[in-house]
């Protein structure tokens, strides 16, 4: 299962089908890996989430390890260096993510100019808005770098980002080939699909550092489960979700915004 999550970013566009057809494999049960950490706010982990949230969990699983100083210096500055959430506008990309954050104890900073003088959480995260101008998407960048800190990268295929120093960071070295202060950077990336305007396709070489998984829309059930869960009665929740599917059928056909 692992060695196929990593090997998918590796194959040529051509021979994506029959690398699918022959090495493609359901996640392991959560039971032979770490136990699914559940958010301590309202978020409702519905069944179509529950792989990517133990993908998350497993991500920051390996960054505590590199973060011990018992680990050998391959295990702390080796290895991939994030993760891709792809999926349809409006579907809880970094709703997900976030929470996932907070049920392993990150907490966000705001801060990203103190370095090093400022105090830090134990489990440093930081949001990096589509809005942000490119120095300081680029300080932030070296900042967390050197911090160990995880970055959610909003929508990051919306914008050209900074490749050459994204592709430096994931080797685990800054642009002058130094290492970081200390290890555990982390990317978390989300995006929509390619196919919509404005979006750009990553270069093969940043694509093959990082891990590209999809977030499917939520089922009508769930959507009835997550209404539920905030206190909505299930009758009225049925037709909620009714009408809400009914809108995007009728936004789709009409192709409305």
């Amino acid at each position: 299962h692992y060695a196929y999550q990593i090997g998918k970013n590796l194959v040529p566009e051509e021979h994506i089908e029959a690398f699918e057809n022959r090495f493609k494999v359901a996640a392991p049960p959560f039971k032979f890996s770490t136990p699914l950490k559940k958010p301590a706010t309202d978020y409702l982990i519905t069944p179509s989430r529950e792989a990517i949230s133990q993908q998350l969990n497993e991500l920051f699983t390996l960054r505590d390890l590199r973060r011990d100083e018992q680990s050998n210096e391959a295990q702390r500055y080796g290895g991939l260096g994030g993760i891709i959430l792809e999926g349809d506008p409006g579907i809880g990309k970094s709703e997900l993510v976030l929470a996932s954050l907070r049920a392993n104890g990150f907490e966000e900073v705001h801060d990203y100019d103190a370095y090093p003088e400022k105090i830090l959480p134990k489990k440093p995260f930081y949001r990096m808005p589509v809005s942000m101008q490119t120095a300081d998407k680029k300080r932030l960048l070296l900042t967390a770098f050197h911090e160990g800190a995880v970055v959610i990268v909003d929508e990051i295929n919306s914008s050209p980002m900074m490749e050459r120093l994204l592709n430096d960071l994931l080797m685990g070295k800054t642009p002058d080939k130094k290492l970081p202060d200390r290890p555990g950077f982390l990317i978390i990336g989300t995006q929509n699909p390619i196919t919509m305007a404005g979006r750009h396709a990553p270069s093969a070489a940043l694509a093959r550092r990082l891990i590209t998984t999809t977030l499917p829309p939520y089922t009508h059930d769930e959507m009835e489960a997550i209404l539920m869960a905030k206190g909505v009665e299930a009758k009225k929740a049925a037709l909620l979700v009714t009408a809400y599917e009914n809108n995007v059928k009728k936004a789709k056909e009409g192709h409305l915004k």
